[in-house]
């Protein structure tokens, strides 16, 4: 109840949408024209999330200030079967440090076997700090006939960001272009297989420029091999081969993939569920050392095993006594990261006799009540060297093993 700081208690914000029906003529194209306004003060705060998480970088928001407006306009043409088209300018102000206007152009057509998706954007802003202008745009065409389909995508991005001072590009500043083909046979929503190609040029900021710093070639394939009431399998995989332009940097190939089948036997009685996993990445190399805290505050001790006075790593051990606690372990900040292919395999078979409920035997009656899960998961990551890659999760050898994490749990219920 204290009046101590009460200048910044009170907020408020408003929104104001309108939609009007402009053009609806008899081949049913409906043109509709939009206005929206977000009128938000300083001081208002909300419990929840306004707008999407991609918010911030969709405007290049740095510590925007003062009170927001967010103001839009736009045209929507509309056909029930053909689809829609739109445009939409926005225009984002806060009032102390930053102003925005963005044009988005949005159409998802279908004539006849061929469907048009595009959606693109670009935005000039300008801000205490720095101006940006940040194109992007995602396209994709795709071709029906029979139970087949072939398509292409292609997207870009192009985001150059200047300090205001300098005049120098910021570490924001980037550019990709994307380019991919793809086919597929069966049913989307259903059994079906879809294999693709992907070249990707990335750009990043070097010596004050937006340059090549690697391209990659990406191979996928997607599908559904069965699915019915009593069975699903599913497999994703994708193998990606990574050119850097600076030699000093190895090239990098990396596979990840799923496996997913569930079968439901004997009238749902049991179930079964399998995952296996395969990914390539990296994982930070951990650095740690010892510090000495209050003597009963810690959880190791040093014991001088080789008597020369110096704290070694390898002399530090776990206190049996909790008086004997006097270093804690503390770990070190680094930018080393080690390449890996981790193998993920779990299996999970569920009992479940609730049909019996209603059946006339008693023995089925009994154990209608029981309910039975068991789990097994075994999670390896493995040093990845050269291009082999070790798919085999239940592999002994700890020649380059980094992490592994085995359980088996059972659960059981009884209602």
């Amino acid at each position: 109840f204290s009046s101590l700081d009460d200048g910044n208690n009170d907020g408020f914000a408003a929104k104001l949408r309108v939609n009007q029906n402009i053009i609806k003529s008899d081949s049913l194209w409906i043109l509709n024209v939009n206005i929206d306004a977000d009128i938000i003060n300083k001081n208002y705060e909300t419990i929840q999330r306004l707008y999407r998480a991609e918010f911030n970088r969709d405007w290049n928001l740095e510590n925007p200030l003062g009170n927001q407006a967010l103001l839009s306009s736009g045209l929507e043409l509309v056909h029930p079967k053909k689809g829609l088209a739109s445009y939409q300018f926005e225009h984002l102000n806060y009032s102390e440090n930053f102003n925005g206007n963005k044009h988005n152009v949005f159409a998802n057509l279908q004539f006849k076997d061929v469907n048009i998706f595009s959606n693109s954007s670009i935005l000039n802003n300008k801000s205490s700090l720095s101006t940006s202008t940040f194109v992007r745009t995602f396209n994709r065409v795709t071709y029906n006939f029979a139970k087949q389909w072939v398509g292409t995508r292609i997207a870009l991005e192009d985001n150059e960001q200047r300090d205001r001072e300098t005049d120098l590009l910021t570490s924001l500043s980037q550019r990709f272009n994307s380019y991919e083909v793809f086919t597929g046979i069966g049913d989307s929503t259903g059994v079906f297989v879809e294999v693709g190609y992907k070249h990707r040029v990335n750009d990043s900021l070097r010596d004050n420029q937006v340059k090549r710093v690697n391209t990659s070639n990406t191979y996928y394939v997607k599908s559904k091999i069965i699915q019915n009431k009593n069975t699903n399998l599913g497999i994703y995989a994708n193998y990606r081969k990574l050119k850097n332009e600076d030699e000093t940097i190895e090239d990098e190939n990396s596979l990840n993939s799923r496996l997913n089948f569930n079968q439901k036997l004997w009238n749902n009685l049991v179930l079964l569920n399998t995952v296996f996993e395969t990914n390539s990445g990296t994982l930070a190399q951990q650095d740690f050392t010892y510090v000495g805290v209050e003597p009963g505050q810690g959880a190791y001790t040093w014991i001088d095993y080789n008597d020369n006075g110096i704290q070694e790593l390898n002399e530090f051990e776990v206190a049996q006594f909790t008086d004997e606690g006097e270093y804690i372990r503390v770990l070190l900040p680094n930018q080393v990261f080690v390449k890996t292919h981790q193998n993920r395999f779990s299996q999970t078979v569920t009992i479940n006799p609730q049909q019996w409920a209603v059946s006339e035997e008693k023995s089925k009656k009994f154990w209608s009540h029981f309910y039975n899960q068991t789990s097994y998961l075994v999670d390896r990551k493995n040093r990845r060297e050269g291009e082999e890659f070790d798919l085999n999760p239940f592999s002994t050898s700890e020649e380059n093993q980094l992490a592994l994490n085995k359980s088996i749990r059972n659960v059981l219920f009884f209602n």
